[in-house]
């Protein structure tokens, strides 16, 4: 093998090797406070034993949300349940209520 060749694979090598990364941590941090809700489908949730619209669900915590500082919102938990039986509505609801909790800036997000 020529010298050109060598250093080119020298030079390769050194850059993949370069590119990995440490393994990312799946682990959920500490949580001070853990919110649980339950998808019903038809646009519907249950959180606190109340039923509600998911809209009026994501309004309540935007409210309690919005003057926390982002340190404590990030130790917000946010766990979500599927009621059994549920059609593609429930999907398209999980959805739409992961967007939310995105924007809203709740890092922590478990699937029950």
């Amino acid at each position: 093998m020529s010298i050109a060749r060598r250093c080119v694979l020298a030079g390769w090598l050194a850059l993949s090797a370069c590119a990995t990364e440490e393994p990312v941590s799946t682990q959920l941090g500490p949580a001070d406070e853990v919110m649980r809700v339950e998808l019903l489908g038809d646009g519907f949730v249950r959180s606190r034993e109340r039923r509600m619209p998911r809209e009026a669900f994501v309004l309540e915590l935007r409210q309690r949300v919005r003057p926390m500082p982002s340190q404590k919102v990030s130790l917000l938990r946010v766990e979500i349940a599927m009621a059994e039986a549920l059609d593609d509505s429930a999907s398209r609801d999980s959805d739409w209520l992961l967007d939310q909790l995105y924007i809203m800036g709740i890092g922590q997000v478990l699937y029950l």
